[in-house]
């Protein structure tokens, strides 16, 4: 019986440190407003597994205009110290995926398409600051 793995669309290892990725990416993403202008990667990225789950919850953020707290507790499934009473939450602290997340929080977005462009985005950030 053979098994098949769904390939992981998520770009390899970088090469560098996430620090070193973070230095580069993030003049980059408050140029274009992605990333506050007092914020660090290290900072608002906390509680996700991935960079790369953090830059495309970022750059669905900014393009939808949604809040990133209520994006970030329902993709990482921890409750952020910030007050999210006003973001819409699924029942139980399991986390969403953002396609998932966009959908509950702007029913009317195409959150297919939004989640392809924003992984699009993260993706296309960190090959940049990779080379």
């Amino acid at each position: 019986m053979k098994f098949f793995a769904k390939k992981d669309a998520r770009p390899m290892s970088p090469g560098i440190s996430v620090e070193d990725l973070d230095k580069k990416l993030e003049p980059k993403l408050r140029r274009s407003q992605v990333l506050a202008p007092d914020a660090t990667l290290k900072q608002v990225c906390v509680n996700f597994i991935e960079r790369f789950d953090c830059l495309a919850a970022l750059h669905a953020s900014h393009s939808l205009n949604l809040d990133f707290e209520c994006v970030k507790s329902n993709v990482t499934g921890v409750r952020v110290a910030t007050d999210t009473s006003s973001c819409r939450m699924p029942s139980g602290d399991k986390p969403l995926s953002l396609m998932k997340t966009i959908h509950l929080l702007k029913s009317d977005a195409d959150a297919k398409n939004a989640t392809k462009d924003a992984e699009t985005g993260a993706r296309e950030d960190i090959k940049d600051a990779s080379s």
